[in-house]
């Protein structure tokens, strides 16, 4: 498994992701580092700044696998790539492009899909002089050898710290901050050789797709994520969250506008408001959970599930797309806004399925014990056969009351539901209202008590990093001392004969 790593394309670091859960099975696990933010993704539609330098170095990460994976007892003709969040979106890109094909067998993307609206930056050049200009560089794209001077002599450590501000002052005008450091088509005749030349659409219709078994899928509450973000840098800043004429006429055209969907006559916005928030808007808290749908469908769920039966539609390999809404008091929502309060729970939000495959800040107790089970052995089956529940190895799956887990066709919309069970479900947009319709519920049986959803302290970030690098210090030490004991073996045979 060749893991790529989540963060918007601007943060992330692929040493949070300890492999103790996966490596109780068969596997051989890779994590990979990549340029991020304007370091990764930064164009000039040229060969001095051509862009995607960020799935360059994911190709020579598979490549370098190629070389050199049978040195670590693994087959090179057997490789899964494997991503969460951008690293998902990273994971479907290389699926379709001409240039990773080859490199891989298999492809399993968490949360993320070429279809979502910051999976491609449609305007490379502009924003490339926006980064530019944040940097105190010219920004005008007629004379880019000017820019390209300019941003060449800048520290690493600036470029970043500008992106970061650059990227909050976007969100703090409702976007996503997403503008700059995302992936590109950068077919120009002045890049002498590009990576992405077309749409994901023109790919798959093209014929140029790598045909490969694919697994995918999202969270239950992908929008509190994005929800948690408008608020505390757009909504709080802004002094919206009480304003009631903004919360009924504009809340819902802002987050249109923030993925990008253009809304001249208010129709759209209209309906939604009817779906998602039953046409009834009194205080933002109220209205939270349909916003939390209405966000996940926008940011991933609508992507995933369209990557999914484009791939039904034009491959002849699996596709198997699964829903992930099991719920505990452990969330990644908590270390991803230290310290924030929000109106709202979280729920299984963007990233909560990782702490089930990875060694991340949760307690595995009761269910979520069966829960880490399931995962792994869904997600390593398919690793192994392609197939998360595979005819040939039925026990692994069985024992654990995991039922046949179909393949998503054509004609035949199915998907797994991952909660306290795994149930085969169809028609994935039909739990596309699942918070608003629960939330509904709870009002008609219970008065919940007032609370906000609160994150964990600075302190308590500091002693999970101290545990992190502890881990770190006693797998280096536990690796040195096998060498030397392999070594101090070596010279004893060698001796003794």
């Amino acid at each position: 498994m060749l893991f790529i790593h989540g963060g918007g394309f601007i943060i992330g670091d692929a040493s949070l992701y300890l492999p103790t859960k996966l490596l109780d099975h068969d596997i051989i696990l890779v994590v990979t580092h990549y340029r991020l933010g304007t370091l990764g993704f930064f164009s000039l539609l040229n060969d001095d700044a051509p862009g995607n330098a960020a799935l360059w170095d994911q190709i020579e990460a598979m490549k370098w696998v190629q070389n050199n994976i049978e040195g670590f007892g693994g087959d090179k003709n057997r490789v899964t790539i494997f991503g969460q969040s951008a690293g998902s979106v990273s994971v479907t890109w290389h699926h379709i492009l001409p240039e990773s094909h080859g490199l891989f067998r298999a492809v399993i993307a968490d949360s993320g899909s070429i279809f979502d609206h910051w999976a491609l930056d449609p305007e490379p050049l502009v924003s490339g002089a926006l980064v530019a200009g944040k940097n105190g560089c010219p920004n005008d794209t007629n004379v880019p050898e000017d820019i390209y001077e300019c941003m060449i002599s800048m520290t690493h450590e600036n470029i970043s710290l500008n992106l970061w501000e650059f990227e909050s002052e976007d969100r703090g005008r409702g976007q996503m901050g997403f503008r700059g450091s995302s992936p590109i088509i950068d077919l120009s005749p002045n890049v002498s050789r590009p990576l992405i030349t077309k749409t994901p659409e023109e790919y798959f219709i093209d014929g140029e797709v790598n045909d490969v078994p694919l697994l995918i899928g999202a969270n239950k509450h992908e929008g509190s994520y994005v929800l948690a973000i408008m608020y505390l840098e757009h909504l709080v800043p802004n002094n919206l969250v009480n304003n009631t004429e903004f919360l009924k006429e504009d809340m819902i055209p802002a987050i249109l506008n923030a993925f990008g969907v253009d809304d001249q006559t208010n129709g759209i916005g209209e309906s939604l408001t009817d779906a998602y928030l039953g046409g009834e808007i009194n205080d933002f808290e109220s209205i939270s959970p349909g916003l939390i749908d209405l966000a996940g469908v926008l940011f991933l769920k609508a992507g995933a599930w369209q990557t999914a039966k484009t791939h039904a539609k034009y491959l002849q390999s699996n596709v198997y797309f699964y829903s992930f809404d099991f719920e505990s008091d452990d969330s990644m929502f908590k270390w991803m806004f230290i310290g924030a309060e929000v109106p709202f729970e979280p729920g299984a939000t963007h990233m909560d399925e990782m702490m089930y495959l990875f060694c991340l800040p949760a307690l595995m107790e009761g269910q979520q014990i069966t829960v880490m089970n399931r995962m792994t052995t869904l997600w390593t089956n398919f690793v192994r056969h392609r197939d998360p529940t595979p005819d040939t190895d039925k026990p692994s799956w069985q024992d654990l009351n995991i039922p046949k887990w179909q393949p998503l066709t054509f004609l035949n919309h199915t998907y797994m539901l991952i909660q306290d069970e795994c149930t085969p479900m169809l028609e994935y947009p039909e739990r596309w209202h699942i918070a608003y319709e629960e939330s509904k519920i709870e009002k008609t049986t219970t008065v919940p008590p007032e609370s906000t959803t609160r994150g964990p302290s600075k302190a308590d970030f500091d002693q999970l990093e101290q545990e992190r690098q502890a881990f770190m210090i006693s797998m280096i030490v536990f690796i040195v001392t096998t060498v030397l004991l392999a070594i101090g073996c070596a010279v004893f045979f060698f001796r003794s004969r």
